[in-house]
């Protein structure tokens, strides 16, 4: 759940204010506060300890003072930052989920043969129900090794995923300074550049017939033969799981309620009867 927090109206306007996320605690500050607990409890059964060893007892004591002050500090730093600029990581979330649809909406051609939906409107537990299969998986998997056999379904292949290297790479670029510097955001971005990274390898190995890097590592995994259909199924897994993950954080960050009162108010006027 999510507290709004009401701003002062300016200039005779009601203004919505973004609503306080709940979050918690990262592991170091709460590990920091659990050390200032043990060493404050301690002088009811290790009092005779720090008595009898007053210099250890000031190091300790002045260690665990600069650990709390600076982890909570860095906490309370760290969320006022990131409070500031929520619209703009709710967008550069949005950006990336759309992203990674499009990254398993390659191989919607291939798999999802109960229905002719388009990216925007297909179900992503068909592909999952594919790759799910044992049945299904191994017909899939025979229809990519035929897409790989014609020139003209490899040419295609090579462009649906050169489109989503391109479209992933820019948003990289762009939004990669604004979520890396956010622990809230920086592990799932980086599992993004993990699809990202996994999405140029597939499009270098049927643009160039070769694995990238394939001087200094071999092809890897247990089945190398098939190196190219794993790692396009391990793509599309992640994919999926990504849209589904970014999309929820994006939506916590700022709920659909607040973007709807916020429209509501702004469009009060419009709607007041006339006098």
């Amino acid at each position: 759940m999510t507290a709004t927090k009401e701003a002062p109206a300016t200039a005779g306007e009601p203004r919505l204010s973004l609503p306080q996320t709940v979050r918690h605690l990262p592991v170091a500050a709460l590990l920091a506060v659990a050390l200032l607990i043990f060493l404050i409890s301690s002088d009811f059964y290790a009092s005779s300890f720090w008595i009898g060893h007053p210099a250890i007892t000031s190091v300790l004591a002045a260690l665990g003072t600069v650990l709390v002050s600076v982890t909570v500090i860095e906490v309370i730093l760290n969320r006022r930052s990131e409070r500031r600029w929520r619209l703009l990581a709710q967008y550069a979330l949005m950006e990336l989920a759309e992203a990674a649809r499009g990254a398993w909406a390659v191989l919607l051609g291939i798999v999802d043969t109960e229905g002719d939906d388009s990216s925007e409107t297909a179900d992503p537990s068909r592909v999952t129900r594919v790759l799910d299969s044992r049945d299904r998986a191994l017909t899939f998997k025979r229809k990519i090794e035929a897409i790989l056999t014609d020139p003209q379904t490899r040419d295609d292949l090579l462009k649906s995923l050169e489109h989503a290297l391109d479209v992933s790479r820019e948003l990289i670029s762009r939004w990669g300074a604004v979520l890396t510097g956010s622990s809230s955001f920086s592990e799932l971005f980086d599992r993004h550049v993990e699809m990202i990274g996994r999405i140029h390898g597939l499009w270098y190995f049927l643009a160039h017939g070769t694995r990238r890097g394939s001087r200094y590592r071999s092809p890897g995994g247990s089945h190398a033969d098939d190196w190219f259909i794993d790692n396009l199924l391990s793509m599309t897994r992640i994919a999926i799981q990504l849209e589904d993950e970014t999309w929820a954080l994006a939506l916590r960050i700022v709920p659909p309620d607040w973007w709807d009162k916020r429209t509501d108010e702004l469009a009060a006027p419009a709607h007041a009867a006339n006098p």
